[in-house]
C-alpha cells in the first residue's frame, strides 16, 4: 500500500518484439504524460491513455518505493493492469479451465454498486448474466431565496429580471449565476445550495442598484448596499430589493447680469449626493458622477436614479451665481429642469444659500457681506437698485456715477431745489436766500439699467430716513423699456415731446395737436417759430404730478375715465369758439364750449356715450349694433357752418350733426349718415361704389363740397354739394379710376393720381391736401390749375422727390415723411403730422414744388432727430397699485404696471415746514425679480482669496439678525440655516 507519506509510484513500458535473448530488449518506461518524469500512483485508479502503449503485446512495469521515515517502508500487495481487445466483448469476462462445482461471483466497478451472485454451478460451457446498477444519488443540500422586487413606493415590479449569483457577475463562464423574471407580485424564487449569494434586479428604464424608500429623510443622504442573503439547508430567506424608474435632468444656462440664454459652452460635473464610500483622506465617493465638457444650453442628462444632485463648475469660463431650484431633486420617472445662473468668472466668490426648513418669510432677506475694506449687500432671491450716496450732485442722464442723480424739480431763483453739496449718503432740500425751504421740493433720479430685456417684476421700494422729522417724504416710480437717444430729462415725455401724433389743427393763431400715444391733446398759444417749442396747455392728463404741471405723464384715462380723461385721441378741431376732440379709444367725441386756457380742463358735452364715465363701443351695445347716437372708434372730426362731421371709422360711416336742426347737447342723435343705408347698419353693405365706405378716417370741407378719406378703399370721395340727406352718393373719386376700384395704388405702384391708405384730408379755398400715409407723402390738389374730376392728378408732392416714389425713410430730415397721419392749412402755413418720426412739421408757406423742406419741427429738438418718448423713453410716474396717482409707503409693493420694463427711475418729494427741513434720506433700494432670481440665494463675486468675510442676514420678520464668518477661497458655496435665527 502507499500514501502521500509513503508513496509507491509506477511507470510502464510496452513493446511488440522481444530481443533474443529477451533480456536484451529495450524498454522505455514512462508515466501518464508520456515522459519519464511522471508516475502512476499505486493508491488510485489510473488510466493509461498514450498511444505508444496500445497494440503492444509485451508489457513491463517499474515500481518506485520511497519513505519519509527510515523506520518504515511502503509495501506492494498486488498489481493489476487491465486491458481490452477486439476479442473480448464489452461488459464480458471469460474464465476457462474451471472444475465443475459451485462458485461465488463478485462484480465491482467504481461507479456502480457491487453485486455478488452465490452458488453458481459451473458445468460445461456456462453463461451467467450479472446485473450491476449505479447507486441512487444522494439528495444535495439546498435552500430557497425569494427576492421581492418593488419600487420606492413599495409597489411590486412585474417582469423584472432578478439575478442571484456567487463570484463575478460579469464572467460569462461563471456557473454560479442564475436569473429569473418576477411575477405580478414582484417575486422570483431560487432553489440553491447553501451559501452566501448576491442579488440584483434590473428592468427596462429602472435603476440597476438598490435605492431607498422615497421620502425617507434619514436615508436620502447615502446609498444602501445591495442584499447578500445567506441560506442554509432547507431554509427559506426573503429579500426585499428596491429599484426605481429612471428619470432625466435638463440643465439650462442663463447669464447672471441680463438673464439671457447663455450662448457659450460650459464644463461641469453632475454628482449624486448619495455616497457609496468614504475614502481614507475623508473624501467621499458619490453613487453617480458625470463630467460634461463644452455643454450647451439646454443639456439633457438621461438615465438618472432619483435623488438629490449637485453641480460643480470646471474651468475659468464662468462662476456659478445661482441655481434654480436651489436643490436639484429628481423623483422616479421624472423629467426635471434646473437652471444654472452663470456670471463672468471670478477666481474668488461666494454663493450663499439660506436653508429655510421652517418656511419663514425670507422674500426680502437682506444679506450683508463685509471683510477687509469691502462691505456690500444683496437681497436673497432679488436683483436690487441701490442708491446710498448722492454726494456727486445732479445732472446725469444714466447712472454712470452712482453718487449722482438727475434733478428735475421746481427751481429757487433759477437753481435746483435739491442740495448738490449734500454730505455723502444723504439727500435733502436746499434753502432759499431767505432761509426757507421750498414747499414742496422734488428730485428725479438718474436712469437705472437693470440689464434685463425679458420678464422682470419690481417688488419693493425701501428707503431709510433720519427719524424725528416734522416733514414728510414721498416716492413714485417710472419705468420704460427703451431709453435710446435720450435728450432733455432723459428723453422722457415732456411739454415738447410727441409720441405717434395723429392730427393737427389751427385756429386764430392757436395750434392744437392730438398726441395720440401720450393720451393727450397739446395746445400751443401761438404757432411755433422755433424747433421743439413747449406746449402751453395739456388736456387728458391730471394738472399736477409730484406738484408739477403734468407734461410728464401720458397714461390712458389717467385718474380714471372722466370728462377730463383721454384714451388714444386721434382727432382734434376748433372752430375758434369750441374745441372738439375725437377720443378714439373711449369711443366718443368730447366738446369744450370754450378753448381751454389751463391744463386738464373737463369737457362740457360728450357724443357717442350716455355720460362721461362710460366708453363702450356703440354705447356699450358692441360692434355691429350702431345707432344714431353711438360711435365706434371715431377717428376725426370737422366743423363747418354749424355742422359737425364725425368720421365714425369702426362703423364704416360719417355722421353729420346739424345744429340748425337741434341744439348741441350730450348724447345727441346724428341727423345724417353717409356710407350706410341707415343708422343701424355698420358693415360696408353698400359695397364699394358711390355710396359705400370702408373705415373712413377723415372728413373736410371748403364750404361747398364734402371730402371723405375712405381709408380702407384707398380713395377720397367728393360729395358735391354737402349732403343734406342720408346715404348719398359721391360725385367724384380720387385715388381710383372709378367708383368700383379699391386696391392700394390701384393694384400697382404709386403715381400722380394713386393712393394707399389716405389717413387725413384738409380743404381750404381751392386746395385739397391728402395725407397719403402708406406712400409716405402728402399730395396737394390745386383746383385753380384744373378743375376737380375723378382720378385727378395731384399737382404737388411733399415727402418724396417725385410722384412715383414712396420710399419709407430710415432717418428724418426737413424734406422726408414717414407715415404722415395728419395735415392742415390755415391758408398760409401748412402743418403735417409726421407720425412715423413722432413730430409735427410747419411749412411757413404752402409748397408750390415737390419735396419742399419744412421750416419748424415740433416734438423733436431738430429736423434730424427721432426721439419719441413713446418708442424710446416714456417715463410714467406712479404710486402703488392701490393708489396709482399717489405715493409709496415703505410697505407698499411696487405697482405691477412697471413689470417687464428694463429701465427705472424714482421720484422723491420732500415736504417742509417753513425753515424746518425734513431729515435727509440715507439710502434707497428698489428690488426686482427675474427668471434668474434664485430664491433664498445671493451671489457675491470678485472677493479676495482666503479671506474671512462676516455675513449678516437680516430683514426676516419675527427674527433677529444672524451673523456668520465664512472663509472664501476660490468658488465658495455656503449655507446658513434660518432656523438657527433667534426669535
Amino acid at each position: 500500500m502507499g500514501n502521500d507519506f509513503y508513496p509507491v509510484n509506477f511507470q510502464i513500458a510496452t513493446t511488440d518484439v522481444l530481443a533474443d535473448p529477451p533480456e536484451n530488449t529495450l524498454w522505455n518506461f514512462i508515466g501518464p504524460n508520456g515522459t519519464d518524469q511522471t508516475y502512476y500512483t499505486s493508491y488510485e485508479s489510473s488510466l493509461i491513455p498514450f498511444i505508444e502503449y496500445q497494440s503492444k503485446r509485451y508489457l513491463r512495469y517499474k515500481v518506485f518505493l520511497s519513505t519519509a521515515d527510515t523506520t518504515k517502508t511502503p509495501t506492494v500487495d498486488d498489481v493489476s493492469i487491465i486491458y481490452s481487445s477486439s476479442c473480448i466483448g464489452p461488459g464480458q469476462a471469460f474464465f476457462g479451465n474451471m472444475t465443475a462445482e459451485n462458485y461465488d461471483i463478485e462484480v465491482t466497478h467504481p461507479e456502480y454498486v457491487a453485486n455478488t451472485v452465490s452458488n453458481i454451478q459451473i458445468s460445461g460451457q456456462t453463461i451467467q448474466d450479472i446485473k450491476i446498477v449505479k447507486p441512487e444519488p444522494e439528495a444535495p443540500l439546498a435552500g430557497d431565496i425569494i427576492v421581492n422586487v418593488v419600487n420606492s413606493s413599495n409597489s411590486p415590479i412585474n417582469d423584472a429580471t432578478v439575478t442571484v449569483f456567487q463570484g463575478d457577475l460579469n464572467d460569462p463562464d461563471n456557473p454560479n449565476v442564475v436569473s429569473k423574471q418576477t411575477g405580478t407580485n414582484g417575486d422570483a424564487q431560487f432553489h440553491l445550495a447553501p451559501g452566501t449569494y448576491d442579488a440584483r434586479a434590473t428592468s427596462d428604464q429602472y435603476s440597476t442598484d438598490r435605492t431607498y424608500t422615497l421620502g425617507d429623510p434619514a436615508l436620502q443622504g447615502g446609498t444602501p448596499i445591495n442584499p447578500s442573503p445567506t441560506i442554509a439547508d432547507n431554509e427559506t430567506v426573503v429579500v426585499n430589493l428596491m429599484i426605481d424608474s429612471l428619470g432625466s435632468l435638463t440643465l439650462n444656462q442663463k447669464t447672471y447680469a441680463s438673464c439671457a440664454e447663455n450662448t457659450g459652452t460650459l464644463n461641469f460635473t453632475l454628482r449624486s449626493k448619495k455616497i457609496i464610500a468614504t475614502l481614507a483622506d475623508g473624501g467621499t465617493v458619490p453613487k453617480f458622477e458625470q463630467t460634461l465638457a463644452n455643454a450647451t444650453s439646454p443639456t439633457v442628462i438621461s438615465n438618472l436614479e432619483w435623488g438629490e444632485y449637485e453641480v460643480a463648475l470646471a474651468g475659468t469660463s464662468y462662476s456659478l451665481a445661482g441655481i434654480m431650484p436651489n436643490s436639484i431633486f429628481l423623483s422616479p420617472s421624472e423629467t426635471a429642469d434646473a437652471t444654472l445662473i452663470l456670471d463672468t468668472y471670478s477666481s474668488n466668490n461666494l454663493l450663499l444659500t439660506l436653508s429655510n426648513p421652517e418656511n419663514r418669510d425670507t422674500d426680502i432677506a437682506k444679506i450683508t457681506v463685509s471683510g477687509g475694506a469691502l462691505t456690500t449687500q444683496k437681497y436673497a432671491g432679488h436683483g436690487a437698485i441701490f442708491q446710498t450716496d448722492w454726494s456727486g450732485g445732479g445732472w446725469q442722464q444714466t447712472v454712470g456715477d452712482p453718487k449722482m442723480y438727475f434733478v428735475r424739480s421746481l427751481d429757487i431763483f433759477g437753481q435746483p431745489n435739491i442740495k448738490k453739496d449734500t454730505p455723502s449718503g444723504q439727500i435733502s432740500l436746499k434753502q432759499s436766500i431767505n432761509g426757507n425751504y421750498p414747499v414742496p421740493g422734488y428730485l428725479y433720479s438718474s436712469t437705472f439699467d437693470t440689464g434685463i430685456n425679458g420678464p422682470i417684476e419690481y417688488t419693493n421700494l425701501l428707503w431709510s430716513q433720519q427719524s424725528g422729522s416734522p416733514g414728510g417724504t414721498f416716492f413714485s416710480i417710472a419705468t420704460t423699456s427703451n431709453v435710446n437717444n435720450e435728450i432733455t430729462i432723459g428723453g422722457s415725455i415732456s411739454s415738447a415731446s410727441l409720441a405717434a401724433p395723429s392730427r393737427v389743427t389751427e385756429k386764430n393763431g392757436k395750434l392744437f395737436i392730438a398726441d395720440t400715444s401720450n393720451n393727450r391733446v397739446l395746445i400751443f398759444n401761438s404757432i411755433p417759430t422755433r424747433d421743439s417749442k413747449d406746449a402751453d396747455v395739456v388736456l387728458g392728463q391730471p394738472d399736477y404730478i409730484l406738484g408739477k404741471p403734468n407734461f410728464i405723464s401720458g397714461i390712458e384715462n389717467n385718474g380714471g375715465l372722466s370728462a377730463s380723461s383721454l384714451f388714444k385721441p386721434n382727432g382734434v378741431f376748433s372752430d375758434g369758439t369750441k374745441l372738439y376732440i375725437a377720443d378714439t379709444g373711449n369711443n366718443r367725441v368730447l366738446i369744450y364750449n370754450s378753448i381751454p386756457t389751463t391744463s386738464n380742463k373737463s369737457a362740457d358735452i360728450v357724443l357717442g356715450q350716455q355720460n362721461f364715465t362710460s366708453n363702450g363701443i356703440n354705447g356699450g351695445a358692441g360692434a355691429g349694433s350702431s345707432s344714431a347716437n353711438s360711435l365706434n372708434q371715431p377717428d376725426n372730426i370737422f366743423v363747418s357752418d354749424a355742422r359737425l362731421f364725425i368720421a365714425d371709422t369702426g362703423n364704416h360711416r360719417v355722421l353729420i350733426h346739424d345744429f340748425n336742426l337741434a341744439p348741441l347737447i350730450s348724447n345727441r342723435n346724428a341727423d345724417i349718415v353717409i356710407g350706410q343705408p341707415n343708422f343701424n347698419s355698420t358693415s360696408n353693405t353698400a359695397g364699394i361704389g358711390r355710396k359705400g365706405l370702408n373705415s373712413p378716417t377723415s372728413v373736410a370741407s371748403e364750404g361747398t363740397k364734402l371730402f371723405v378719406a375712405d381709408n380702407g378703399n384707398h380713395r377720397v370721395l367728393v360729395y358735391d354739394p354737402i349732403p343734406i340727406q342720408s346715404h348719398p352718393q359721391a360725385e367724384f373719386v380720387l385715388g381710383q379710376v372709378d367708383f368700383n376700384g379699391n386696391q392700394a395704388n390701384q393694384g400697382s405702384v404709386p403715381t400722380v393720381s394713386r393712393l394707399s391708405y389716405p389717413r387725413d384730408i384738409h380743404a381750404i379755398g381751392s386746395k385739397l391736401f391728402i395725407a397719403d400715409t402708406d406712400n409716405n407723402r402728402v399730395l396737394i390738389h390745386n383746383f385753380d390749375i384744373s378743375s376737380l374730376a375723378t382720378n385727378r392728378n395731384a399737382d404737388v408732392v411733399i415727402g418724396q422727390p417725385d410722384f412715383i416714389s414712396n420710399l419709407e425713410p430710415s432717418t428724418p430730415s426737413a424734406f422726408v415723411l414717414k407715415q404722415p397721419n395728419g395735415v392742415f392749412s390755415d391758408g398760409t402755413n401748412l402743418f403735417i403730422l409726421d407720425k412715423g418720426f413722432n413730430r409735427a412739421l410747419v411749412f411757413n408757406q404752402i409748397p408750390l414744388s415737390n419735396q419742399a423742406s419744412a421750416n419748424i419741427v415740433i416734438g423733436q429738438p431738430d429736423m434730424s432727430r427721432d426721439e419719441s418718448n413713446s418708442a424710446n423713453a416714456m417715463w410714467y410716474y406712479h404710486g402703488p397699485q392701490n393708489n396709482p396717482g399717489g405715493f409709496y409707503s415703505t410697505v407698499d409693493p411696487i405697482n405691477p404696471l412697471h413689470d417687464n420694463q428694463r429701465y427705472l427711475r424714482y421720484g422723491v418729494q420732500f415736504s417742509a415746514q417753513s425753515t424746518v427741513v425734513p431729515y435727509p434720506i440715507e439710502d434707497i433700494t428698489i428690488l426686482y425679480k427675474t427668471q434668474c432670481s434664485t430664491p433664498n440665494q445671493a451671489y457675491f463675486g470678485n472677493l479676495s482669496n482666503n479671506t474671512v468675510y462676516t455675513v449678516n442676514v437680516s430683514n426676516i420678520p419675527g427674527v433677529t439678525a444672524l451673523q456668520k464668518d465664512i472663509n472664501v477661497s476660490g468658488q465658495t458655496s455656503a449655507t446658513i440655516n434660518i432656523s438657527s435665527l433667534t426669535e
